[in-house]
């Protein structure tokens, strides 16, 4: 595995805090995600104002991980 992306997969550690949403349940939200959770989350992230809390809900309903 080329170092960049071997530091990314082993090394790479995410600053945790309150409202994170890490990169890595990001890609489980989009590799898991349907049609339909992609359509939903299209929407939610075009709104004039997204609500951020739509936003966890819809990751937690994809990839069954609670944000804070």
């Amino acid at each position: 595995m080329p170092g960049f992306q071997q530091y990314i997969l082993e090394e790479l550690d995410e600053a945790t805090y309150p409202g994170n949403i890490g990169f890595e349940e990001m890609v489980q939200f989009w590799r898991k995600a349907e049609k339909e959770d992609l359509k939903k989350m299209d929407k939610l992230l075009n709104k004039p104002k997204p609500n951020f809390n739509d936003f966890k809900d819809l990751i937690r309903d994809v990839i069954d991980v609670d944000l804070e």
